[in-house]
């Protein structure tokens, strides 16, 4: 080994790992550790929230992909699971009628499911919303860029406390405290309105550090992606347009200056069926006129534009097969519809932890209170059942459940709320026995096959 290899070796034992080395190669973050708050700041955080709501206005692609991740990760169903069927019974009709608009939301506008969504949509485009609990049992959606720290004498400071951006917290835990809520005047600018209580308020977000007390969006990390995608589409169109331009170029002896003619005044029956919008240049005879012509838009762009796209795609963990059924085969789309899944499913245990949970405990605790509903609100118990999601192959899918069931490594109520989000004792068992009833009472023949076969039948 060479004095300069040695030297080398030395030199790294010393700096220890080359993630923190700062070299021409390679630019390294020289910021200190802060808080998040810190690294994106109240003006930034706008500027953040104006950026997303703009490509989910505008480009297509990042409206598609927003709205296959609501697809998967924002539609439930309540079910009540107390030991008492007629508290569960009261619990799923109390919820069905204060679900309509104009018993949930304060603009009358939205039934809880689409409030659901529509509140999964604010937090993955804006970081984080607000859900503001009235005495009537209405709740009131509340945009994150609604959310801003008041002025100086806006409001009375508390001592331990402090303002981060919009969220008064406790400087010792962190716990909020307040919310500062403002409207929008018909100029666009923010007015305080009020400051409500943490208890009175429901923080949605994504959070990705202890320390974070405002959401951000999944998609900071894609935007520019998404820009440059938008961006690139653009100009393609644009080059595709002007290689459609169609010019006619005639040259004659004429001394005279080259100028533009009207199609129109040329002689038919050559020009006689020219397109509008044709150009016509009558140009000298040691002038010439060249279209430069290439294919639009080339396979190297095509290729690229997919890479970014998969990439922007990441974002929201959606894989590529989504977007394009073509790109892999059935093995590759449903492995990727697993993965998937199991991000899905982490996305919506949140979703129910942050804010279904402790919107129906509110809800029922206060429907109780004032005796809307008769139930014991101890012993209530409840969960939300995310859709299911059908098979891809159902002949092959349906007979390895089957097979599942039999080795009882699985149990119909498990596949049938994986499917159909429902479940079996509720929907098919009741169908099923109905329908055995109504053959037998026609004195029609069953069909063996349709029935369940018990673990160690010899049928």
């Amino acid at each position: 080994m060479g004095i300069l290899q040695r030297l080398s070796r030395a030199a790294r034992i010393l700096l220890g790992y080359d993630a923190v080395r700062d070299t021409p190669r390679r630019r390294l973050v020289n910021l200190p550790p802060r808080a998040e708050h810190e690294v994106l700041k109240e003006a930034d955080r706008r500027k953040l929230i104006v950026q997303g709501r703009d490509l989910h206005r505008n480009f297509a692609a990042a409206r598609w992909a927003i709205s296959k991740h609501l697809d998967f990760v924002a539609s439930y169903r309540f079910q009540g699971i107390s030991a008492n069927q007629e508290a569960n019974r009261r619990m799923e009709e109390f919820v069905r009628e204060w679900s309509k608009p104009q018993n949930l939301d304060y603009s009358g506008r939205f039934d809880l499911w689409s409030l659901i969504r529509l509140i999964e949509l604010r937090r993955v485009v804006d970081g984080d919303v607000f859900l503001l609990k009235l005495r009537n049992g209405h709740v009131q959606l509340i945009e994150a860029d609604r959310v801003v720290s008041p002025t100086s004498g806006q409001v009375r400071d508390l001592p331990g406390t402090r303002w981060i951006q919009g969220v008064r917290v406790d400087e010792r835990t962190g716990r909020p405290l307040a919310y500062a809520i403002h409207r929008r005047d018909r100029w666009g600018r923010l007015v305080l309105e009020r400051v409500v209580s943490a208890r009175n308020i429901i923080h949605v977000g994504y959070f990705d550090r202890y320390d974070q007390v405002r959401g951000i969006s999944p998609l900071a990390a894609a935007m520019n992606t998404y820009r440059d995608l938008y961006e690139l589409f653009d100009f393609a169109v644009v080059k595709a347009k002007v290689l459609q331009f169609f010019g006619i170029a005639l040259k004659t002896d004429d001394e005279e200056s080259g100028m533009p003619v009207d199609s129109e005044s040329v002689e038919p029956p050559f020009f006689s069926s020219l397109p509008s919008g044709t150009v016509v240049m009558n140009l000298r005879p040691d002038e010439d006129l060249d279209v430069v012509e290439s294919k639009t838009p080339p396979a190297e762009m095509l290729d690229f534009g997919k890479l970014l796209l998969s990439i922007a795609l990441k974002a929201l963990d959606i894989p590529y097969s989504f977007f394009d059924e073509s790109y892999t085969n059935f093995s590759g789309a449903r492995q990727a519809l697993v993965l998937y899944t199991k991000s899905a499913r982490r996305k919506q245990r949140e979703l129910i932890q942050q804010c279904l949970e402790p919107l129906l405990r509110w809800r029922l605790g206060l429907a109780v209170y004032n005796g809307e509903l008769d139930i014991d609100f101890e012993q209530a118990k409840f969960t939300w059942v995310p859709d299911g999601i059908p098979w891809i192959d159902p002949l092959k899918e349906i007979n390895a459940d089957i097979l599942a069931i039999q080795a009882g490594l699985r149990t119909r109520k498990e596949i049938r709320r994986e499917r159909y989000g429902d479940e079996w004792e509720e929907v098919v068992l009741p169908q099923l026995k109905a329908e055995e009833d109504a053959l037998r009472e026609n004195d029609l023949m069953t069909t063996p096959n349709l029935r369940p076969v018990p673990v160690g039948s010899e049928n």
